[in-house]
C-alpha cells in the first residue's frame, strides 16, 4: 500500500499546489481543463499582461464561468493548499488580490478553448516578497442548467516582488520516515523494523518569501561501508508557504516511472525498495535557500535511527535461546560427570 499512497500524495501536491511543471492536460477535470499554476517575477512599480488558458471539456455543453480571485493558505504540513473561500474572510497578508485584474465572467462553447486575460500590477511602493492567491473558476451550463460542480476548479498564482525581502528559515526535524495512511501521509521513525523509504525535514517559513529548498542528504551507517548519498531532496520543487512549517521528504533509493495520466505521458519520481545497513544509521541533512541574486542561506542539521527488520531481532533472540540452553545442558552434564549432589541430598544422608 505504500507505493500508491505515495503516488496519491505527489498527484495531489502537482494537482494543487503545481509546484512542477506538468502539461496543461494533466490537471483536467471532467468538465475544464486548466493551467494548474502561474508564476511572476516583478519589479515594484511594473505589470505585466497575461493569459490563463481554459478549455471547455464538454462535447454538447457551453459553459458560462464565473471568476473570482481568493486567498488560500496551509491545511497542514503537506503541500496541500487550504482554499479561503469565504467572501467575509479578513484578507491574508500575502494576498494577491490587490495586483490582479480579469474578466468576471467567460463563455465557452462546446470543446473550445480560451486564453482569459489577466493582468498583474505592482505599486511603486509595494514591500519585497511574495504574495499569492488562487483564481477560481465555477461553471454553468448556458442552458439554464443547473452549476456543474464538476466543471470547476482552480489556478494558483503566485507572485514575487523583487528587492530586499526577508528570507528566514528554521530546521525543526530531521530524521527517518515512514509513510502510512495519516492524512498528513506519514511519521518520523528512530527505530524501524522495516527499512525507511524516506528521510524527512520539516522546516518553518519565518521569512516572507516562499521559499524552495535544494540540497543533499548522506545516510551512513555507524558499521559498515553502505553510505547512501541523496544528492537532490526536494525533486519536485515543493516550497514552504509563508508562516507554514512544511515537511519534505526525499526517497532513500529515488526512482522514476512514465505514467499516462489524461492520454498523457508524465514522468514521476516514486521510493524503490531502500538498501539500508541493519543497525545505527547517521543522517547528515545540508539545505540551501534563497531568492535568485541575494544571498545563499544555508541549514544543516543531523539525526539518527536504528534499523532492525524482525527477522533479525528474531534470529538474535534464537541464538540466544540457543546459548542459553546450550549452557544450561552443558553444566547439566557437568554436574553429572563430576557426580555432585545437591546440598538437599547432602542433609538427607547427615540426618539418616
Amino acid at each position: 500500500m505504500k507505493r500508491p499512497l505515495l503516488f496519491l500524495r505527489v498527484i495531489v501536491m502537482v494537482l494543487f499546489i503545481g509546484f512542477t511543471t506538468l502539461p496543461v492536460s494533466a490537471a483536467n477535470s471532467s468538465g475544464l481543463t486548466l493551467t494548474p499554476r502561474r508564476d511572476y517575477i516583478l519589479n515594484p512599480g511594473q505589470s505585466t499582461p497575461s493569459t490563463l488558458p481554459v478549455t471547455n471539456l464538454n462535447s454538447k455543453l457551453s459553459l458560462t464561468l464565473t471568476l473570482r480571485v481568493i486567498d488560500f493558505t496551509f491545511l497542514n504540513s503537506t503541500g496541500t493548499p487550504k482554499l479561503i473561500v469565504n467572501q467575509n474572510t479578513p484578507q491574508t497578508s500575502w494576498s494577491i488580490k490587490p495586483f490582479i485584474t480579469l474578466p468576471s465572467t467567460v463563455t465557452l462553447g462546446p470543446e473550445a478553448s480560451k486564453d482569459i486575460p489577466i493582468n498583474v500590477s505592482v505599486p511603486s511602493n509595494q514591500t519585497p516578497g511574495s504574495y499569492y492567491g488562487a483564481v477560481e473558476y465555477v461553471a454553468a451550463g448556458t442552458d439554464d442548467s443547473s452549476v456543474n460542480l464538476n466543471a470547476s476548479g482552480v489556478s494558483l498564482v503566485f507572485l514575487t516582488v523583487t528587492g530586499q525581502a526577508h528570507q528566514s528559515m528554521s530546521l525543526q526535524k530531521v530524521g527517518a520516515y515512514q509513510t502510512d495512511s495519516s492524512a498528513i501521509g506519514g511519521h518520523y521513525v528512530s527505530f524501524a523494523t522495516s527499512a525507511p523509504n524516506e528521510i524527512g525535514y520539516t522546516l518553518k517559513n519565518n521569512g516572507n518569501l516562499v521559499e524552495s529548498p535544494i540540497g543533499s542528504v548522506t545516510v551512513t551507517p555507524a558499521y559498515g561501508k553502505n553510505t547512501i548519498n541523496i544528492s537532490n531532496i526536494n525533486r519536485n520543487n515543493e516550497s514552504a508557504l509563508i508562516g507554514q512549517a512544511r515537511l519534505f521528504t526525499t526517497c532513500v533509493n529515488n526512482q522514476k516511472k512514465v505514467l499516462i495520466f489524461y492520454n498523457s505521458p508524465v514522468v514521476t519520481n516514486y521510493c524503490a525498495k531502500p538498501h539500508v545497513t541493519i543497525g545505527h544509521n547517521n543522517i547528515k541533512l545540508d539545505i540551501f535557500y534563497g531568492q535568485a541574486g541575494d544571498t545563499t542561506r544555508e541549514i544543516t542539521g543531523i539525526a539518527s535511527f536504528w534499523y532492525v527488520p524482525w527477522w533479525f531481532i528474531f534470529s538474535g533472540l534464537g541464538v540466544i535461546v540457543a546459548i542459553v540452553l546450550g549452557f544450561t545442558i552443558l553444566i547439566i552434564k557437568i554436574r553429572r560427570a563430576l557426580n555432585i549432589e545437591s546440598p538437599d541430598e547432602e542433609t538427607e544422608e547427615e540426618e539418616e
